[in-house]
């Protein structure tokens, strides 16, 4: 629903911007058509060049090379008119104009129009020139203001830009509650979808194809849920059934080889393949066992028992069972533990860590028959503890380094191990990082959250 506020408070703010915009670019718009106008109706520069390019010769008004342009450019006709209202000349005057009016008659369209006719008039040394245009060329009206209003003209300018921004912010905040009112059920829709539930929005108004498509796609995703959980109840009780039915038989099998591996009536070598078969019943187990364990934590089946947990303890517990439980003289384990760690611990299941950091370092002795130093450091980090696990052994190689990271499938050798570290890291909210190079060994980064002691 936050993403939805902002959605409308940026639509607010745009549409209000989008106004003043459109206010600034009005006015400067008829800023330019009003000072421009006057730039295309010349009429007063007009009418004195055709004025005084009109002189009286041998008897006749003659206008000149520079009247005619004037003339041509911007009226129609014309006629000169003397003191006592007769035309004394003219040029393409209309049929229907007179040739003598009275001082009333001038009077009434020295401004505006004669018979209908928009004309001009100007000052002639022998008259009045009167100067006109076809009818229903331009309009004329005279406009009159006191000059208060004009002196006032910035304040009301200002005033109504005022009220243009009052009214864009309103006209916007009314959009913006129309559309937070769309908007919010397909918000709230699609939140329900990331959280797994079913949606069904109603289907009309303006968004009613974007709420058709989301009820859509959470039909969809209820169907894939359910296939989903179905597949994976059949796996986990499948794994949880194999692991059942092999325990009886298994355990059998341990049994009958520990007393063979114990009859001292037996020859050495069949005591020597019973002990064989009783290591390897006990991998079977413990792969059995971890294969059980991988399944509960990979879908939040295994319970917890959280408790706080100083790490430096851990690691020295589990350093001190690998090198009480005689690790041959090729293996080497050495701790180092910043003095920091002491102020904070995790909250965590002590059992479950215990086995993911054994996990590693076995891994390391597994993986190097010939043997090599296992380095075990603990630190903090932006309040998380890094526990790293690192020995000079001989590596992964990236191709199988590689295939831990998608998933952390199953690989002969590191799969089982690796896969049972990243899901107890996982469950703790934290992180497993591994890198290798070939027969520079192995490091292996968990991070983990700390609170404080």
């Amino acid at each position: 629903m936050k993403n939805v506020f902002k959605i409308v408070t940026r639509f607010v703010i745009g549409t209000v911007v989008i106004a003043l915009i459109l206010v600034i670019f009005n006015a400067a718009f008829l800023t330019i058509l009003i000072f421009q106008t006057p730039q295309s109706y010349k009429s007063r520069s007009k009418i004195v060049t055709i004025s005084k390019d009109l002189k009286l010769q041998n008897g006749k008004y003659v206008l000149g090379r520079k009247g005619e342009k004037a003339m041509n450019s911007q009226y129609k006709w014309g006629m000169l008119l003397d003191d006592r209202g007769k035309v004394i000349w003219s040029k393409n005057m209309p049929k229907d104009i007179s040739k003598q009016y009275s001082i009333s008659e001038v009077s009434s369209f020295s401004k505006w129009y004669l018979k209908d006719y928009p004309v001009d008039t100007w000052n002639h040394p022998s008259g009045l020139l009167v100067i006109g245009n076809e009818r229903n060329s331009y309009w004329k009206y005279s406009v009159q203001f006191t000059s208060k209003f004009i002196g006032d003209i910035p304040k009301h300018m200002v005033e109504i830009l005022i009220l243009n921004i009052l009214f864009a912010f309103l006209l916007a905040v009314f959009l913006g509650v129309l559309l937070y009112r769309s908007l919010s059920p397909v918000a709230k829709g699609i939140e329900n979808i990331v959280q797994k539930k079913p949606v069904q929005l109603p289907c009309s108004g303006i968004l009613g194809n974007l709420s058709s498509a989301i009820n859509k796609t959470s039909r969809e995703v209820q169907l894939q849920r359910i296939a989903l959980k179905k597949r994976d109840d059949a796996r986990t009780n499948w794994i949880a059934g194999v692991s059942h039915d092999i325990r009886t038989p298994l355990s059998m099998v341990m049994g009958y080889a520990s007393q063979i591996q114990e009859s001292a009536e037996l020859p050495m070598e069949v005591r020597d393949k019973a002990e064989i078969i009783q290591r390897q019943s006990i991998k079977i187990k413990q792969f059995v066992s971890d294969l059980n364990l991988v399944s509960k934590l990979e879908y939040d089946m295994q319970p917890l028992n959280l408790v706080k947990i100083f790490p430096e303890e851990l690691i020295r517990e589990i350093a001190a069972d690998f090198l009480n439980n005689d690790l041959e003289d090729k293996y080497n384990i050495d701790l180092i533990i910043s003095s920091e760690c002491g102020n904070h611990m995790i909250l965590g299941d002590y059992t479950l860590l215990k086995r993911a950091i054994s996990n590693l370092i076995q891994n390391s002795i597994n993986h190097n028959p010939g043997g090599c130093n296992i380095l075990i450091k603990v630190y903090m980090e932006k309040l998380k503890f890094i526990i790293e696990v690192k020995d000079n052994g001989t590596g992964i190689e990236k191709e199988r380094l590689s295939n831990f990271y998608k998933g952390f499938q199953y690989d002969n050798g590191h799969g089982m191990g690796l896969l049972i570290v990243n899901q107890i890291i996982k469950v703790h909210k934290g992180n497993l990082n591994i890198t290798s190079e070939i027969e520079r060994g192995v490091s292996c980064n968990i991070e983990l959250p700390a609170i404080n002691s």
